[in-house]
């Protein structure tokens, strides 16, 4: 299987940029005849609803997305393309059958795979290595599990992978307890840890069902076309607090911060007006805008 390395934080680039990246690799794919592929990405970063219809193209294509939850011990169905619905999201655990104290957890992890003191190239050296933690080194494994598995069933689909790795995967690896471990367990984890089954190994009894992801978080936006008073919507004002303010790149309201707070204010009559608010939302150069439908 071909395998497709992508590594970097989009927080530090734009979304279109990594939405570029996505479309050349589909496009790469299609032009060399479309055979088994893995992508390997240990990318991530706050929830953006483009960035997971992208990743959830890219499977149904027929690309296998292997993705990092991320180390922020937050929730990944709050980060992107973590939250990706077919995607391949991969927990960190540590050398003590724990979940690491630094891997997202939740419904949005597909299972757990070693993430902790994991022997890596180095760049003092040509030959020099490292020991490093991180989800990022977790998603390799659950990707090379993957490449071993194509290379014997090179037309097996995303989906028929994913179930082949629950399939497959050591059940019960993690003791719940009034531990972060068991926290993060009681936070929807699921109990499963990577696993390639030997050559000829029997397959292990179904598990119950797929796990199903968490609702992603709702868009930023809320409809009002059907007013209570009757009448239509019509914009009346707008205030941000912290915001850049369009075309002002100087002075209070330059540049483009994090935890911003916004109000619109929308009026159908004199006695009618509603109130819409936004609180600590980020923002990002170019590319992120709030959306009210009138």
């Amino acid at each position: 299987a071909q395998m497709v390395v992508v590594k970097g934080q989009y927080s530090g680039a734009n979304s279109k940029t990594w939405l570029n990246a996505y479309e050349w690799m589909a496009k790469h794919w299609q032009d060399n005849g479309k055979g088994p592929v893995v992508i390997n990405h240990s990318l991530g970063g706050p929830y953006r609803t483009l960035i997971n219809q992208a990743v959830n193209a890219l499977v149904e294509l027929g690309m296998h997305f292997v993705n990092s939850a991320g180390n922020l011990s937050k929730r990944a169905c709050s980060k992107s393309p973590a939250s990706a619905a077919l995607s391949i999201t991969v927990g960190a655990s540590t050398e003590r059958d724990e979940i690491a104290h630094f891997s997202n957890y939740g419904p949005c992890v597909t299972m757990f795979a070693p993430g902790r003191l994991i022997l890596s190239a180095s760049d003092d050296c040509d030959t020099c290595s490292r020991d490093n933690s991180g989800t990022s080194c977790a998603t390799p494994h659950v990707s090379g599990v993957i490449a071993a598995y194509l290379t014997s069933h090179p037309t097996s689909t995303p989906a028929e992978t994913k179930a082949w790795l629950y399939r497959y995967a050591q059940r019960g690896v993690f003791q719940p307890g009034k531990t972060l471990t068991g926290k993060k367990l009681e936070e929807g984890s699921p109990n499963l840890f990577l696993r390639l089954p030997c050559n000829g190994e029997a397959a292990p009894p179904a598990l119950p069902a797929t796990p199903q992801p968490a609702p992603t978080p709702a868009p930023l936006m809320k409809d009002v076309t059907s007013p209570p008073c009757g009448g239509q919507w019509t914009f009346e004002s707008a205030d941000a607090s912290g915001s850049y303010k369009y075309p002002e790149k100087t002075g209070a309201f330059a540049g483009y911060p994090n935890n911003v707070n916004a109000c619109f204010h929308l009026k159908c009559a004199a006695d009618r007006r509603l109130y819409i608010k936004w609180t600590k939302f980020s923002l990002e150069v170019g590319y992120d805008y709030l959306v009210v439908y009138l």
